[in-house]
């Protein structure tokens, strides 16, 4: 048998499943929960292509947020049995019915996809695409899948029929993948996942998008109330040296743009003084 891959995001697919419908043409069937969860599933169908064939297929695809998602996919005859028809394959319509079935990664794979690894995934996604397939609804939402084990690595002579592998040319969304919360299995995040990742409602650093919901606590002076994750103070938080002058002082004498600081009103206030005895001299001579 093969190894699966290590905990983490590596070890981590979502299965999905595209599947061409008697009227509604391709349709997404099911979906990674954390897109279906965003109304992102239809990237799935937008992007991912191939034809019907033992090969896989490899896509990354870049959000507007920077963050990236990779497709490890297959494209096989959808069976008649399946579906309530007669004979081996499927029609939708006048048309041999296709599914386009595999996985969406956080990471690029690092191993080759088998044709067991993909039987695996049809198991998890064939009710799926049978309730999509019978309905030929377009409007019908995809079923949220959970994250389960990776592709298995191959292991020496037992590692199964491997595929051909097609990699395609990296793809780019105007959409906000927001990969940065998306929630993994059980014990995996804290081992994967080193530093903690961004709390939801904000983007992952240097994205360079402004996100209402989150403070920009990289600006000097912003969040002086500390309103970072654990609250007033807490973990999370951003003192900047601004923020300390501005919460030290009163009216125009903090130390953000605009105001002088205490140094500097010392300074004048010694000038001023030394002006004022120099005139006193001078009128009494």
């Amino acid at each position: 048998m093969s190894a699966p891959l290590p905990p983490g995001p590596l070890g981590t697919a979502w299965p999905f499943a595209v599947v061409s419908t008697p009227t509604s043409g391709y349709g997404v069937a099911a979906a990674p929960d954390f897109l279906v969860a965003r109304g992102r599933s239809f990237l799935l169908t937008d992007h991912a292509t191939g034809e019907p064939g033992d090969r896989a297929y490899l896509l990354g695809l870049t959000g507007a947020d920077g963050a990236r998602l990779w497709l490890l996919y297959r494209m096989v005859p959808l069976q008649a049995g399946e579906v309530g028809q007669d004979g081996e394959v499927a029609y939708a319509g006048s048309r041999l019915a296709s599914v386009l079935e595999g996985v969406v990664t956080l990471e690029q794979p690092a191993c080759a996809p088998t044709a067991e690894y993909f039987d695996g995934v049809h198991e998890l996604v064939r009710t799926a695409v049978r309730e999509y397939f019978l309905a030929d609804d377009s409007r019908r939402p995809a079923r949220p899948m959970p994250g389960t084990a990776g592709p298995p690595a191959p292991d020496g002579d037992e590692a199964g029929n491997v595929l051909p592998l097609t990699v395609l040319n990296p793809k780019r969304t105007k959409e906000h993948l927001h990969v940065a919360d998306v929630p993994l299995p059980p014990g995996e995040r804290d081992e994967a996942a080193g530093p903690a990742a961004a709390p939801p409602g904000t983007r992952p650093t240097g994205s360079g998008l402004p996100d209402r919901q989150a403070p920009d606590l990289g600006r000097p002076g912003a969040d002086p109330a500390g309103s970072g994750p654990g609250g007033a103070g807490g973990p999370g938080t951003a003192h900047t040296a601004g923020a300390a002058a501005t919460a030290g002082s009163s009216g125009g004498a903090g130390g953000g743009p605009g105001g002088f600081g205490r140094p500097a009103l010392a300074v004048i206030g010694a000038l001023s003084l030394l002006v004022f005895v120099l005139l006193v001299l001078l009128a009494v001579k």
